[in-house]
């Protein structure tokens, strides 16, 4: 008896710490989301194009022969002309050229037409959106196009028909390397592949496209769904409160920590200041050398409002693998060569998508059958056997119960009668 009562409180409190199992299983669904691609250029824009129109902020290379041999792709045909801003690579210059210079460059890139820019284009206009990230090694700001992103929008991600066609997204890039700011880094340009109700940042977390090349991305769909409270994976399901606020608010764990700092960054610094990724225009960004916020109060604020952003109930995960081939052909252009271009294609051939399940490790009927077979172990009884022991005993304690009760009465009457005969 005691070892089946000590096996039963001990099941009961792990059945209460709502343990939970692990599925995985193939399959293929009718219909699954695409991920969203974001191609980042830290170089959208044109060094002569720069040179040309802020002339002050340019100079030619203190030792132009020295610079030639380490950048030569930037030294093609005449050299004599040749300027570069004036960053202090290879030039003179000072904190405040240098701060008017960052700030010109982030004014261009922020001004820059999404229709009219030739050095980004792609056959489906309406389904690339601007977007900005922070490119930390420049302390500034990088132009980005993301396709299906949805972070900031009221609708729904594009999704596949798992019998149609095979989808492809392409978009071509001209990235010249003569047209270099920064000549001193080799990589300009950076695609990621991510969630599309997720915020990404190419330049941390990315891969480097080089000029030149073209790039085949070939998918691979995972899903990962987990538990609400109580379970441990204690979850949100963003994309239900999303549809209940009027689709207005976060649709993912990531966006409601972004909204936070959101919060965090207006009422500290009254501008937008090392956030993911935005969708705003440079005047609403901080300035570089913005000094940090001390207020520990909103502080804390910021950090309660990121604990409670919980997981999200369902976790969209995109692996895939690169085929990197050299470009041979291209249009006829004036302006441009094969060196210059860099194309990307992404294909959902794999139309099978690998889901992962928390389940619950016990559910009702299990928790009934463990404390039968505690009892069938230690009792020798089954559960039946123990129920219908447990109606006798509640039959013979309803029966009692109204004998109980006369034979209370009689005593207290007795007792009542002595009281009132006695001397």
């Amino acid at each position: 008896m005691f070892f089946f009562f000590y096996q039963s409180l001990e099941f009961y409190w792990h059945y209460y710490t709502y343990p939970t199992t692990t599925n995985i299983a193939v399959t293929t669904p009718s219909h699954f989301r695409i991920p969203a691609v974001t191609i980042c250029n830290r170089n959208m824009i044109k060094r002569t194009q720069l040179c040309g129109q802020y002339p002050h902020l340019c100079a030619k290379p203190n030792n132009l022969k020295g610079f030639c041999q380490k950048h030569s792709s930037m030294c093609l045909g005449k050299t004599s002309d040749l300027e570069i801003p004036l960053f202090g690579y290879y030039t003179n210059s000072s904190k405040n050229i240098t701060k008017e210079l960052r700030d010109t460059i982030q004014q261009l890139t922020f001004n820059a037409s999404l229709e009219k820019n030739d050095m980004f284009f792609y056959p489906d206009t309406k389904t690339w959106r601007t977007t900005y990230v922070n490119s930390f090694e420049f302390a500034s700001y990088a132009r980005c196009y993301s396709f299906n992103l949805h972070i900031f929008s009221k609708e729904e991600p594009s999704t596949v028909d798992a019998t149609g066609p095979d989808r492809r997204v392409i978009a071509s890039m001209i990235h010249e390397k003569k047209e270099n700011l920064y000549p001193w880094v080799d990589y300009q340009v950076f695609l990621s592949v991510h969630s599309p109700l997720v915020p990404d940042n190419p330049i941390q977390y990315g891969h480097e496209l080089t000029s030149g090349y073209n790039y085949e991305i070939f998918l691979h769909f995972k899903e990962e769904h987990l538990l609400p409270h109580p379970y441990a994976t204690n979850c949100a399901d963003y994309d239900d409160l999303w549809k209940k606020n009027n689709k207005t608010g976060p649709r993912s764990q990531e966006m409601c920590r972004e909204f936070c700092r959101k919060t965090y960054n207006a009422q500290c610094y009254g501008c937008g200041y090392y956030q993911t990724m935005h969708s705003y225009k440079w005047q609403n960004l901080c300035p570089y050398g913005t000094l940090s916020c001390k207020d520990e109060k909103l502080w804390k604020d910021l950090e309660l409002c990121e604990e409670n952003c919980k997981p999200n109930c369902l976790k969209l995960k995109y692996t895939y693998r690169f085929k990197k081939t050299k470009v041979t052909t291209f249009s006829n252009s004036n302006f441009f060569t094969v060196k210059d271009m860099i194309g990307v294609i992404l294909y959902t051939r794999d139309r099978d998508v690998t889901i992962v399940s928390h389940l619950p490790l016990y559910n009702d009927w299990e928790l009934f059958s463990y404390i039968g077979g505690l009892m069938g172990c230690w009792l020798g009884i089954s559960v039946w056997a123990m129920v219908g022991i447990s109606e006798k005993s509640f039959r013979k304690i309803i029966w009692w119960k109204p004998n109980l009760r006369r034979k209370l009465r009689r005593i207290v009457r007795s007792n009542a009668s002595s009281q009132t005969h006695s001397p």
